[in-house]
């Protein structure tokens, strides 16, 4: 009996609550966005504002990478009114991985950065991007992810002088998508 006391009495000293386990991290995956052009009128060429006629639409179009192949994105709409709600984008072609998940939907989202901030909406941009996928057995996750699109991403030119301006990516833009 004895000789079980020391050991008895090293279990009574051992502290009974252990640090907890971590959380584990959600998923994530890299994203690409390898082009993106952007096509807006100012309203404002100098020295007199446009005439409304000649004011057009916004035109924001981009390609985005996934695991599973291109698709493409886009929007047209009202100069400096970002759309509501989510943007589908479809398939560009071309294959990616082969698929063993169902992509079920991707799409996009567009806000101001910094609201009722000067400047052009369309150079102070947040992309919300989304994809939901179906992995077979009613396994469905989604994965987000949000890129900033602004001045410093983009070479932008003026049109002549009723063209506004187009702006392209000054190079691709990768982005790391958490599962959510």
């Amino acid at each position: 009996m004895l000789t079980f006391l020391p050991q008895l009495l090293l279990l009574l000293s051992t502290p009974t609550t252990s640090t907890p386990l971590p959380a584990p991290n959600p998923a994530t995956e890299k994203w690409s966005i390898p082009s993106l052009t952007l096509h807006f009128s100012t309203g404002q060429p100098w020295p007199t504002p446009w005439h409304p006629p000649v004011v057009f639409d916004t035109e924001f179009r981009f390609t985005l990478t996934l695991p599973e192949g291109p698709f493409a994105c886009a929007s047209t709409f009202h100069p400096g009114a970002f759309p509501n709600g989510t943007i589908a984008c479809g398939r560009a072609g071309g294959g990616g991985e082969e698929e063993v998940v169902v992509v079920v939907g991707v799409g996009f989202t567009m806000r101001r950065v910094h609201p009722g901030s000067a400047g052009r909406p369309e150079l102070d941009l947040l992309l919300g991007l989304g994809k939901s996928v179906d992995g077979g057995e009613g396994g469905r996750a989604s994965w987000a992810a949000e890129q900033r699109v602004g001045q410093e991403l983009l070479d932008c030119e003026w049109g002549h002088p009723l063209d506004g301006v187009r702006c392209g990516l000054k190079e691709g833009l990768v982005v790391e998508a958490k599962e959510s």
